[in-house]
Order: C-alpha cells, then structure tokens, then sequence
C-alpha cells in the first residue's frame, strides 16, 4: 500500500497471479477500469495521459502500442513508485512505453500537443489537500483541448472531507 496519512494512493499485490492486475479504485470492475477496458476494446492504441501517479496502477493497463504519461508534481512519488523497487506497474507491468512530466500538472499539460489522448485522467483530488486549480472551467477547457475528439475525460473525485461531484458537474455545464 501506498498511503499518506489518511490517503490511500494505491496498492499492488504480491501474490503473482494478481501481481499486475490494477486495484482499488483502478481495479477492472471500476468505472475507471471499465473505461480502459472498453476504449482498448475499440483502439488497438491508446495514447492515455493521467495526472497523480500514486503507484502507477493505471500502467497495468498499459499493452504494447499503448504509450502512457504521468504527469506529477512530487519527484519523492515518482520515486516510490517507479524507481524504489516497492511498486512495479511502470517498470514490469505496463507492456508499453510509461513516461513522467514532473511539475504543476496545469501548466505541464499545457505544454502537450492539443488532441494528443484518447484518455485523460485526473486523479490528484483524494487527498486531504485539493489542489482546486486543477477543477476551474479554464482547466477543464484546458483538458478538453488536449484530448483528441472523441477522447475521454475521466476525473477521480473521490475525497473524504469534500463532495467535489457538485463543482465538478458546474464545471461541465
């Protein structure tokens, strides 16, 4: 598990059967896991941009024409993550490329190409501190542009302290 206080950023199991399978809120029954399951159904290749990497669950999708990039303000998270040996999803389980933009994920996305992914995923509002700026309409607009047409916005809001469902949904309209 990689947790931080309160804050569960993931987790990995040791047992080799299920060792590569993504979990918690990443696991195939999700509806995070529902969309990569269906968008690789349709797409022999996704290029899927996710900002928050907790332990790089998101990279057990990850198959080989796939191209994957983490964007992450924390260069001690990329650490644990990727480099540390405690989590392997980066490095053994995705079968594709898994790369990392370090820094403040609204102005790093920026600087992407416009319709670059299919998959978009914004997962840095679980914990106790939320970073609200990446949750304007001018950083949403922002997504949009970097998704190709028919992409997919996907934003985890899972918070304990806040009900974010609510400024997410005024954002949208």
């Amino acid at each position: 598990l990689l947790a931080h206080g309160t804050t569960l950023h993931g987790a990995q199991a040791v047992d080799p059967r299920y060792h590569c399978k993504p979990l918690v809120y990443y696991a195939a029954e999700t509806p995070i896991g529902q969309v990569f399951t269906a968008s690789q159904a349709a797409r022999p290749a996704l290029r899927v941009g996710a900002v928050g990497l907790g332990t790089g669950s998101v990279a057990g999708y990850v198959r080989p024409a796939d191209h994957l990039t983490f964007f992450e303000i924390d260069p001690l998270v990329i650490h644990i993550s990727h480099d540390s040996g405690q989590f392997d999803y980066t490095t053994k389980c995705a079968k594709g490329p898994v790369d990392f933009v370090l820094g403040d994920a609204r102005l790093t996305l920026e600087k992407q190409p416009k319709d670059e992914f299919d998959i978009l995923l914004i997962d840095a509002f679980s914990s106790d501190a939320v970073p609200a700026h990446l949750l304007t309409v001018e950083a949403v607009r922002g997504y949009l542009t970097k998704l190709k047409p028919d992409g997919i916005l996907i934003l985890h809001l899972s918070n304990r302290n806040l009900d974010l469902m609510g400024p997410a949904q005024a954002v949208a309209r």
